[in-house]
């Protein structure tokens, strides 16, 4: 096990990570918890922005269905569209 140190930067504390568990990259974001007397640092999760969720679910289809499943079939939102233009 390797030991550390905290160290004072501003009104925070900071942790000092020796070399042979740093990290390659500077801009690396992390998360931080703790639980009980524990602190946990770990990378942040890459997160997807929602135009790129958006664009990969573009050219899906009301009736897409995945191939070998039975799925529930959707309710058909024109026609709901529709009657909601034609009441009075």
């Amino acid at each position: 096990m390797i030991h550390t140190r905290l160290l004072r930067s501003g009104g925070s504390q900071a942790v000092q990570i020796p070399a042979e568990l740093a990290y390659r990259n500077w801009d690396v974001e992390l998360e931080v918890e703790r639980e009980g007397d524990e602190i946990r640092i770990r990378p942040m999760r890459p997160r997807g922005r929602l135009a790129d969720l958006l664009a990969a679910l573009a050219p899906l289809t009301h009736d897409f269905k995945v191939p070998g499943r039975s799925g529930v079939p959707l309710p058909d939102h024109d026609a709901e569209v529709d009657e909601v233009r034609a009441a009075p």
